[in-house]
């Protein structure tokens, strides 16, 4: 009998670690869906380039407290480790992202973006493409009708319609967003 409890206790404690895990494991939230949250009082935003692979410079930013010309290093928060702890963490792009002609948008949290950090939501460090000035894009796998596997989308919108979100201006047109199977 006491081996039948021993063997239950394990099989229970072994259930509730499973089920810790997955809770705790951070999910990516696309962009459009982060937007969508947007609260002037929470968030904020910048525009600009990587000038290395954690250091940005501000071109365009939506709060007063950020100058336009300075540079700042990149930090992801969110839940890192095993233990559901909330963490900041240095970022770091692919070179690829690096440069005056890889224009980028970034979310940050506002209350954590000070003293010379940039701090975005966990997986959004490298922020999304803002093309010729003109359009925001970002690339998101979507699985489709449950399948398995999923499959890759390159969304896309105008740069005025999400500047008009980040500036509270002519919320009452949602945005739309072009979906592109890339992959």
């Amino acid at each position: 009998m006491k081996h039948l409890l021993f063997i239950l206790f394990l099989v229970t404690l072994s259930l509730i670690g499973t089920s810790y895990t997955k809770f705790c494991s951070p999910v990516q939230t696309p962009f459009d869906k982060l937007l969508m949250r947007f609260d002037p009082q929470f968030n904020t935003a910048v525009e600009g380039y990587f000038v290395s692979d954690n250091t940005f410079r501000v071109t365009y930013s939506y709060d007063p407290a950020i100058e336009i010309g300075s540079e700042k290093k990149v930090f992801e928060y969110g839940p890192f480790g095993s233990r559901c702890e909330m963490y900041e963490m240095g970022s770091s792009v692919n070179a690829n992202l690096i440069g005056v002609k890889n224009i980028r948008l970034l979310f940050l949290y506002k209350d954590r973006s000070k003293n010379g950090k940039l701090v975005t939501p966990i997986f959004h460090g490298e922020g999304v493409s803002v093309l010729n000035h003109k359009t925001v894009t970002f690339d998101h796998y979507i699985s489709i009708d449950k399948a398995p596997f999923t499959q890759k989308y390159r969304l896309s919108t105008a740069l005025t319609s999400v500047r008009n979100v980040l500036q509270q201006k002519n919320l009452k047109t949602p945005l739309k967003w072009e979906s592109k199977l890339i992959k």
